[in-house]
């Protein structure tokens, strides 16, 4: 090796017949608390595998098992990213594409009537679909719903003329019922 050693994130490279507790310090203050021992590593690191050891234990014991320990039924893990779709200036029948979006923008043309519907709706059981529709001016013109929405109090939401208005719509069978709700009203 030629030239000098350089530092790595400014930890001097241990020297021969250094002190081995320089080396130690150096890596605790970089990795692990400042002044701490150097075996404060080795107890951060097994802290984590014993916490992972026990999140795997309770995992193994929620999974549904025959007598022989083989799987029996169905495991599933869902998350969500909202997706974003601009439906732009609305025609009379919009559909909210649960295929391709889960938040929508919309401007619905003035003095016009347009439904907003729902389609693509993911068949997974036990699952709900979450749908949020943001919708500008959407009191100046005739906004018209899916017909199986369940508003509170069985009241049509009024939207704004010229704000903003926020929408949210959840289903838990599959969009067999649908619950709507106003979620920000008039955002300007």
């Amino acid at each position: 090796m030629t030239g000098p050693l350089t530092p790595n994130f400014n930890i001097q490279l241990p020297q021969v017949n250094a002190d081995s507790n320089v080396w130690g310090e150096a890596l605790n203050k970089a990795f692990g608390e400042p002044g701490a021992p150097v075996e404060n590593i080795d107890t951060l690191l097994q802290a984590n595998l014993d916490s992972a050891a026990s999140a795997q234990t309770r995992a193994d014991a929620m999974l549904p098992k025959d007598g022989s320990e083989a799987m029996i039924g169905l495991l599933q893990e869902h998350s969500a990213t909202l997706k974003t779709v601009d439906l732009g200036a609305a025609p009379s029948v919009v559909p909210m594409d649960l295929g391709e979006a889960n938040f929508f923008l919309a401007q619905p043309a003035a003095v016009t009537d347009t439904q907003y519907v729902f389609a693509n709706v993911p068949q997974i059981p036990n699952v709900a679909s979450i749908v949020f529709l943001q919708i500008k001016a959407g009191g100046s013109s005739n906004v018209m719903w899916d017909p199986d929405i369940i508003w509170p109090s069985t009241i049509v939401i009024t939207l704004s003329t010229i704000g903003t208005d926020l929408v949210g719509f959840i289903t838990p069978d599959q969009g067999a019922t649908w619950y709507g709700s106003l979620v920000q009203r008039d955002v300007r």
